[in-house]
């Protein structure tokens, strides 16, 4: 028997990963990158990463519509 959650990846980050590869597929890109990824979950603020993100930028002072205009020009 194998010492790792079978419940890994989450739901949510299952939900995550596809919503990437459907915009690495509209921006018609050939590659999933971490840029793509931090792109789907700023535009999911709903989710755990999300919510992780707004507390940053409130925290850390800087604007979540900046920080994703600054990840679609990568």
């Amino acid at each position: 028997m194998g010492t790792l959650n079978p419940n890994i990846p989450s739901e949510e980050l299952d939900q995550a990963l596809n919503a990437a590869v459907e915009l690495m597929r509209t921006l018609r890109k050939r590659v999933l990158t971490p840029e793509i990824l931090l792109l789907a979950l700023l535009r999911w603020p709903e989710s755990a990463a999300g919510r992780l993100l707004a507390h940053f930028a409130e925290t850390r002072g800087f604007g979540l519509a900046d920080l994703e205009k600054a990840v679609e020009s990568q």
